[in-house]
């Protein structure tokens, strides 16, 4: 059979694409947690060991003022998401990688734009999906929470997620590190599908003075400067909210991320020119780059 069959018979299946993208299960322990509160279903911690991170999760839980707030203004902002030992272990996990030289200069772009611009961007990154065989503690407790998060959005909005397609990584921006602004859903290319931007921040002691705010712009005349604060969760719609990361003074660590769609038939055509056969094969490839951390904005 050939390819250009291969992938049209792929695309026509009732399946999702990320059903043909090999999915790597997690083998490692569970830790438990005391529920301090919940949301998107999660729970966060009080007073818990060093050692207590949760990949336990309750019910699903949605938070109506913060879905408010997301469809109202396409963004939303929580405070102390990740309790004081998950931040810990978040950032014991990104120095540990980082000293084992896991970290890459961040490029921009897709496929073959993915290049490395100074001038535009400042930072280093270590995707974290598709999931570790053998995730770090921190990863233990940051992948359930990210697919439940994800899975409610979804729910919410009324858009099938998919799982799979699900991109995330860690963010260090050393300092004078820094991001200009852009979008992160571009027509004509395979972040179309993205649904959700996500960041939480993981920047203890932050001051004024440290820089690195993120700058959402609400429209033409106004934006809104947001503290990079440990714990904090920023989730805003992909297509819409143009953003920036200020010029940092002082290193500064995040989780960034994007929630994606289910593949359809119609964003063949969003894939810009060219005829049927090379716009499949440069979509499935596209959608299996994202699936594998390689793509990004």
């Amino acid at each position: 059979m050939s390819v250009p069959l291969l992938l049209l018979l792929l695309l026509q299946s009732s399946q999702p694409l990320s059903s043909f993208v090999p999915r790597i299960t997690s083998t490692s322990p569970t830790f438990q947690i005391s529920p301090r509160h919940t949301l998107f279903g999660l729970s966060a911690a009080t007073s818990p060991s060093s050692s207590s991170l949760s990949s336990s999760l309750p019910e699903l839980d949605l938070n109506l003022a913060i879905m408010k707030d997301l469809k109202t203004n396409d963004y939303a902002i929580v405070d102390d998401f990740l309790s004081p030992t998950q931040i810990d272990a978040v950032i014991e996990d990104i120095a540990s990688l980082r000293s084992d030289n896991r970290f890459s200069v961040a490029g921009i772009g897709q496929d073959k734009s993915n290049t490395v611009n100074s001038e535009i961007r400042k930072t280093e990154t270590m995707f974290i999906y598709p999931k570790l065989q053998f995730p770090t503690n921190a990863l233990s407790f940051l992948y359930p929470t990210l697919d439940r998060m994800a899975l409610t959005l979804g729910s919410r909005f009324q858009v099938k997620m998919d799982l799979a397609l699900t991109e995330a990584l860690y963010a260090y921006y050393p300092n004078g590190g820094f991001y200009k602004k852009h979008i992160d859903a571009v027509p004509s290319s395979a972040s179309v599908l993205r649904e959700f931007s996500f960041l939480i921040y993981l920047n203890k002691e932050w001051s004024k003075s440290d820089g690195g705010c993120l700058r959402l712009y609400i429209d033409d005349e106004n934006h809104l400067d947001v503290e990079p604060t440990a714990g904090k969760l920023v989730i805003f719609k992909s297509d819409t909210l143009p953003h920036e990361v200020l010029e940092t003074s002082a290193e500064r660590l995040a989780v960034v991320g994007w929630f994606n769609r289910e593949v359809t038939p119609g964003d063949i055509s969003a894939l810009g020119g060219g005829d049927l056969i090379t716009k499949l094969p440069l979509l499935l490839a596209s959608a299996v780059l994202i699936g594998v951390g390689v793509s990004m904005l």
